[in-house]
């Protein structure tokens, strides 16, 4: 099963086939630093005119000056099945992009939000870990329950994001997690059995995985 797909498409910038490049204006804008946080309320004090919450409903300011809305449901203890709750969780302006959170009941994904657009791409169950230079980032999703177990390198230059390089590994007991990015072109894994490790390494012929000790 894929652990991303994009959605709600909006046409505000230079057009690839089927995605969205950053325009030479936009390229040249003013930016602010990153804010990437463990909650939101320290990305909102940190993005005051960028983001705001009102009640259930998360507002951001996209960079044609529409807004992107996000809006809560009741807690999950009340509406069951169909509670959503969404918290904003990043912000790296160089690339144009917003990193948001979506509780579910029983799961949760990472939602990519297009900064320019609007335009949304999720992540089912994984968290996007950012290259220092922010040029990529890499998900290790793994939910047995949903049958979800993939390692993927993607790309931030187009939108939505490109997959590099992906792994499905042979059986969940085989599965990774994401450990830390070694500078912008290596990332290291820890197995789902916490016995063993491995990197992922750029190389002349793309993305490869070695495996390391325990």
């Amino acid at each position: 099963m894929p652990i991303a797909q994009a959605n709600e498409t909006s046409a505000h910038a230079v057009q690839l086939p089927g995605k969205t490049q950053l325009s030479q204006a936009a390229q040249h804008q003013p930016v602010r630093s990153d804010a990437i946080c463990d909650i939101e309320a320290k990305c909102l004090a940190k993005l005051h005119g960028i983001a705001h919450r009102d009640g259930k409903s998360l507002l951001l300011k996209l960079g044609d000056g529409s807004t992107k809305l996000f809006t809560d449901t009741d807690d999950c203890e009340t509406v069951g099945e169909s509670c959503v709750h969404t918290s904003l969780v990043g912000h790296l302006p160089m690339r144009h992009l917003f990193v948001l959170k979506e509780h579910r009941y029983e799961s949760f994904n990472s939602i990519i939000v297009n900064g320019l657009t609007g335009e949304v791409f999720r992540i089912a169950d994984g968290v996007p870990n950012f290259s220092p230079d922010r040029k990529r980032f890499v998900v290790a999703a793994f939910n047995e329950q949903d049958g979800i177990n993939q390692v993927a390198v993607y790309g931030t230059n187009v939108f939505p994001p490109v997959p590099e390089w992906t792994y499905v590994p042979k059986s969940f007991m085989d599965g990774f997690e994401f450990v830390a990015w070694r500078g912008n072109n290596k990332i290291e894994l820890r197995s789902a059995d916490q016995k063993s490790t491995a990197t992922i390494s750029q190389t002349s012929d793309g993305w490869k995985l070695v495996a390391g000790g325990g």
